[in-house]
């Protein structure tokens, strides 16, 4: 936090490193260039160069420019009776998924400037997503779209790459209509999938399933799946033919169908046992199948089984990418007043009071005599009347306040207020 009244100085500086022969080939600690990929683009030698900044003032230290890359900025309270620009984002700032799959993924909005949080918007985020020969889910770009205005804000932007060359699981939109989003993406991890995933809480069985991933060693398959005991013969494998002998069906969680699989059955008993092995099996569109994932359960050591029994169901939980179908949805309220309570101008106060000599965060002046003078007015009413008196009860200056904020005033001894608002009076406060 910054306190208030103090004048900061910002500069936004880019720097150019130049270019000189074989800088396209240098690699990074994780063996990648982000810049070329490592291909030479034989370019002639380029110079380094920065941009620069400047703040102009003149002999009376008033600014007189700056350049486009600065900001100067001054923190204040702001309006008593003001409620800020926000979202019907969670606590936490995550925006709520309104269809799509069940991806893992999360999407977190950042209110920078309240007062530019326009009212009454819907924003939807949507994404773009291919699956490979393996069925891993990639996404590969994004869309932000402002549903009242019907005007696209980022278009089918493609997922940035990480420093390893790789698609970024995390990454920023630009900051629009006063905030920004977060997006954090997922994808299947075999320690996540065996911490999330197990029995229903109700189920009495010991045993435990230990996973491997069946797919692409560095691409496994997002599918989340239910493994139902029955109580009676609901499957077979799907190298067996005929009636069901098996006392378990394996459902796809997004959905509803039912997953071929191959099942190592240690005991032949058609039931789920210690040292059974289940591989959940995809078909791809040549007709040829891969093992997605495989279970393999087992009772703790020196222990005796506890099967599973009708009604036990093992979920099977991993991280899922953003997908086609998936739709983020954000709503935003713009900045308000609210009625003003009673006892609001006892947060009032006035810096400094009273204002005899100097104040410390005044800067030295190039001129004899003293640099710029100012007061500051906290946790004023939106709307207020501001009188300021001399010591001897002469009104000096009567300013007609009609805002979140309140310029820097003139220099002023012992200054009084009273505020009170214009549309609804609210009361009276005299500050010594």
């Amino acid at each position: 936090m910054f306190p208030n009244g103090v004048t900061y100085y910002y500069a936004v500086l880019s720097y150019d490193r130049g270019h000189f022969a074989g800088m396209d080939t240098i690699l990074n600690d994780h063996g990648y260039n982000w810049v070329t990929g490592g291909v030479d683009r034989h370019l002639v030698p380029i110079e380094p160069s920065f941009s620069p900044f400047s703040f102009t003032y003149n002999e009376f230290d008033q600014l007189t420019g700056e350049t486009v890359n600065t900001a100067i900025v001054t923190p204040n309270t702001v309006a008593v009776n003001d409620s800020p620009g926000h979202t019907d984002a969670t606590a936490n700032g995550y925006v709520r998924q309104t269809s799509g799959s069940s991806s893992t993924g999360a999407v977190q909005v950042t209110v920078v400037d309240p007062w530019a949080i326009p009212g009454g918007h819907r924003y939807q985020t949507t994404f773009s997503s291919a699956v490979d020969q393996n069925f891993a889910l990639h996404t590969t770009s994004y869309t932000v779209t402002d549903v009242t205005r019907d005007s696209v804000i980022a278009s089918t932007i493609p997922i940035p790459l990480d420093s390893t060359g790789n698609v970024s699981q995390s990454w920023l939109t630009p900051v629009f209509d006063g905030m920004y989003l977060t997006f954090y993406n997922s994808k299947p991890i075999l320690d996540s999938s065996e911490a999330n995933s197990g029995w229903n809480s109700s189920s009495k069985t010991n045993l435990t399933a230990t996973i491997a991933n069946g797919g692409s060693p560095t691409d496994p398959v997002p599918l989340d799946f239910t493994i139902k005991v029955t109580d009676e013969p609901a499957s077979n494998p799907a190298t067996i033919s005929g009636p069901p002998q098996e006392y378990l069906i394996i459902i796809d969680n997004s959905t509803g169908d039912t997953l071929n699989y191959f099942f190592n059955d240690n005991q032949r008993d058609h039931h789920t046992n210690s040292g059974d092995q289940i591989f959940i099996r995809l078909q791809k569109p040549d007709g040829s199948q891969i093992t997605a994932w495989s279970l393999k359960f087992a009772a703790p050591p020196g222990t005796s089984a506890i099967i599973p029994q009708a009604g036990d169901q093992y979920d099977f939980v991993c991280g899922t990418p953003f997908g086609n179908n998936d739709v983020y949805q954000l709503n935003t309220f713009a900045d308000t007043t609210t009625a003003v309570k009673s006892n609001a101008l006892d947060k009032v106060t006035v810096v400094p009071n009273p204002y005899v000599v100097v104040a410390n965060w005044e800067t030295a002046s190039a001129l004899q005599g003293r640099d710029t003078q100012k007061l500051y007015f906290n946790h004023l009413p939106a709307k207020c009347t501001i009188r300021i008196f001399t010591q001897n009860g002469y009104l000096v200056k009567t300013i007609q306040h009609n805002g979140f904020r309140l310029e820097p005033g003139r220099r002023e001894s012992s200054p009084l207020i009273l505020p009170s608002g214009p549309a609804q009076f609210c009361g009276r406060r005299c500050l010594r």
